[in-house]
C-alpha cells in the first residue's frame, strides 16, 4: 500500500514541477523593456548636449524637462530658468521611434517650429539615462553630436 502511495505521490509530484517549469519560461520578463517602455516611465533632463566633443550645453537648459507620452506626443517644458524670458515656458511636439536602424533613431520635433528637432540614434539606454548619438557634415568635416538625457 505504501509503495503505491509513494509512486502516485512522485507521478503528482513530477507532472506538478513540469507545470510550473513550463508557466515559469513562457512568462515576458521584467528586463525585456522596450526602448518606447523606458521612454515613457517618467520624465527627462539632458544634462549634456556635446557637439565634437565640446559641450554645447547652456546652463538655462539643464533644467528643461522632456515628458515622452504613450501616444507619440511629447510635451518640453524650459524648467525654472529660461534661456530668453520670452520664450514659452512649454512647447508641445511629437516624437517618435524608428526601428529600421541598429540602434533605433529617436525623433523630437515641436509643433511651433520654435525649437530645433533632436534626432539621432539611442546609442545607451538604461532606467535612469539614455544617449542620442547622430553625426552630421558640415563643410566636408563629419561632426559628432550626442544628447545624454537623465531621469527627472
Amino acid at each position: 500500500m505504501f509503495f503505491k502511495t509513494a509512486k502516485t505521490t512522485f507521478a503528482l509530484f513530477t507532472v506538478l514541477s513540469m507545470t510550473v517549469a513550463l508557466l515559469g519560461t513562457s512568462c515576458k520578463k521584467d528586463d525585456e523593456k522596450t526602448t518606447k517602455d523606458y521612454l515613457i516611465a517618467h520624465d527627462w533632463k539632458v544634462t549634456e548636449h556635446e557637439q565634437a566633443n565640446v559641450s554645447v550645453i547652456a546652463d538655462c537648459e539643464k533644467d528643461d524637462i522632456y515628458t515622452f507620452s504613450k501616444d507619440g506626443s511629447h510635451a518640453f517644458d524650459q524648467g525654472n530658468t529660461k534661456c530668453f524670458q520670452t520664450d514659452l515656458q512649454q512647447l508641445p511636439g511629437t516624437w517618435a521611434l524608428s526601428s529600421s536602424t541598429d540602434p533605433e533613431t529617436l525623433t523630437i520635433t515641436y509643433e511651433s517650429g520654435l525649437r530645433n528637432a533632436i534626432e539621432g540614434q539611442v546609442t545607451e539606454l538604461a532606467e535612469d539615462r539614455f544617449v542620442v548619438t547622430r553625426e552630421y557634415t558640415a563643410g566636408g568635416i563629419t561632426i559628432k553630436e550626442e544628447y545624454t538625457f537623465e531621469k527627472f
